[in-house]
């Protein structure tokens, strides 16, 4: 059975980062440091997204600045943050990822640092963001390629 078995399964390659920006693109939201936090507040409501970049003047990447950056700091200090500048709240210390990383490492690191999204670069190079939404689709949609291959495989064997 095992060699029946080994010539029937196809092996899938490993889905990577690049697969999900391949699939979605690399537009990416971003602000600079000097920008409100009401503004970066209205931008996000307006995008309908939980994170943006915060770049220089050269577009040099600076950090991300989240939905739970903000919420954190008017837990902290009030409503008068949002007053403050993206700067002064922003996540500096980025985790990011590169396109050639296997997804199932993206998951791991997001869940292992409680991030829902990684900018992906390619050296110095940002290519785009991904979100745990993201990755959690496009498992779930190799699940059921899986699940119907075998499925299918099973109902050859027996019908």
């Amino acid at each position: 059975m095992s060699e029946e078995w080994g010539a029937v399964v196809k092996k899938e390659q490993i889905k990577t980062v690049a697969d999900i920006l391949n699939e979605k693109g690399g537009e990416v939201i971003s602000t600079t440091p000097e920008t409100t936090l009401a503004d970066v507040c209205k931008i996000l409501h307006g995008k309908n997204i939980g994170v943006a970049l915060v770049k220089d003047q050269k577009g040099a990447l600076l950090g991300v600045i989240s939905e739970r950056d903000i919420i954190r700091g008017i837990a902290e200090q009030g409503l008068n943050i949002l007053c403050q500048k993206v700067g002064d709240l922003m996540t500096r210390k980025l985790v990011v990822c590169r396109p050639d990383t296997p997804l199932d490492a993206v998951l791991g690191s997001m869940t292992g640092h409680c991030f829902r999204h990684l900018p992906v670069m390619d050296g110095e190079q940002l290519l785009g963001m991904i979100s745990i939404r993201d990755v959690v689709k496009t498992r779930l949609a190799d699940l059921e390629s899986e699940a119907k291959f075998m499925r299918e495989y099973i109902q050859g064997i027996t019908g």
